[in-house]
């Protein structure tokens, strides 16, 4: 079993500043774009220099970071997805991962909170 790290980077571009806060949502979809079973735990400080915050305050140009951890599992009978479709605040975004679970059971998903998109440097 492994692991896939990624960073999902939220841009304000906006005039004025906003707040993003929480966890986005996430599912995992497969090449069709169904949405297959998966189980999120959310704000756990995944590979995130800290343990994230709930709220971020973004200036107008500034950016703030969700990392994301996926679990990919070489089990004999797996269910995979390829692609990540993350929500906040009514807007969506999909991205390439890939995520695995037995089958049967959910694919598993860990993010962390909003962090300071280069304290940690880029994978």
């Amino acid at each position: 079993m492994g692991h896939n790290y990624g960073r999902v980077i939220v841009q304000n571009v906006s005039q004025s500043a906003c707040q993003v806060e929480g966890v986005p949502r996430v599912a995992i979809l497969d090449d069709s774009g169904k949405v297959i079973p998966s189980k999120t735990q959310g704000n756990v400080g995944v590979n995130a220099c800290g343990d994230g915050s709930n709220r971020y305050l973004l200036k107008p140009g500034a950016s703030a970071a969700v990392w994301t951890d996926t679990v990919s599992a070489n089990y004999e009978e797996n269910v995979c997805g390829t692609l990540m479709r993350m929500s906040l605040n009514g807007k969506s975004a999909v991205i390439r991962t890939i995520a695995c679970g037995e089958k049967g059971t959910a694919v598993e998903v860990s993010l962390s909170g909003f962090v300071d998109p280069n304290a940690c440097g880029s994978k």
